[in-house]
């Protein structure tokens, strides 16, 4: 197939993914109905991007309600145009005593995936510092509604509520321009949270962190446009761009700290 041809400027792991972006694409033209991918990551969003081009008859528009949301859902039709409810998403408040408990985002992604939910069916899972509101895919929002009752011990309730009630979540951006010794993932650690590369190494061997929200244990792992790394107790990051070599022979990076406004 021909875009095997680009195989070669990603991760072995990532064809699967590319092979099936070219199968909807294929749907798409061969049927001529829109499609809506499931929820992606920012890489995921990177390397769906690349596949299509100006020249393309069919369009790529992306969608996840929150501005500074990561997940999006991708859709691909002939028309000249998108509009949000195009995406099939909905909007869930979650309801819960916010007097008495405090909800989690792990808690909440894993009451969902405990449930036999798919990631791919779940969007965004933000907050405001008092309420909650989580996005999903019109396919599994009624389950949620009728079977989701708790997050642990915590009762809980999805009411439905439209998009213009949505909060503004805590998450912001930070753009850090910096340089590097290499796209390594323990040097880009050790150089975005001032720590030294031993700390680092300790931290990925303890399986502390991830990319691309799966646990990475080699340090020496190659970090590439969009990845998002974690690190637990300091925080997510983006590779944005690399903008060249330094005069000191570093690579000039930019990175976006996902930071927390409280």
């Amino acid at each position: 197939m021909e875009h095997q041809n680009l195989y070669q400027h990603f991760r072995k792991e990532e064809r699967l993914f590319i092979d099936r972006v070219y199968e909807w694409k294929m749907r798409v033209e061969d049927t001529y109905i829109p499609f809506v991918t499931p929820f992606l990551n920012p890489r995921e969003q990177f390397i769906i991007s690349t596949l299509f081009s100006e020249k393309d008859c069919v369009q790529l528009y992306f969608n996840g309600i929150f501005e500074q949301g990561e997940r999006k859902r991708a859709l691909m039709t002939f028309a000249d145009e998108a509009h949000q409810d195009d995406f099939g998403q909905v909007l869930f408040s979650i309801r819960y005593p916010q007097k008495f408990a405090q909800l989690k985002h792990n808690r909440i992604l894993g009451t969902l995936l405990g449930q036999g939910i798919k990631r791919e069916h779940i969007g965004d899972i933000v907050t405001n510092g008092e309420e909650w509101q989580i996005v999903v895919t019109k396919q599994v929002a009624p389950y949620i509604k009728e079977n989701c009752k708790k997050v642990g011990s915590i009762s809980v309730g999805f009411d439905e509520i439209d998009y213009c009630k949505k909060i503004e979540p805590m998450m912001s951006y930070q753009l850090l321009h910096t340089t590097v010794s290499s796209l390594r993932l323990d040097a880009l650690l050790a150089t975005t949270f001032h720590l030294s590369r031993q700390t680092v190494k300790e931290y990925i061997e303890n399986g502390l962190v991830s990319v691309n929200w799966k646990e990475e244990t080699k340090g020496h792992t190659e970090i590439t446009l969009a990845d998002t790394v974690s690190l637990r107790r300091y925080g997510r990051i983006v590779l944005h761009d690399v903008q060249g070599i330094s005069k000191s022979g570093k690579l000039k990076v930019q990175i976006y700290i996902v930071n927390n406004k409280k």
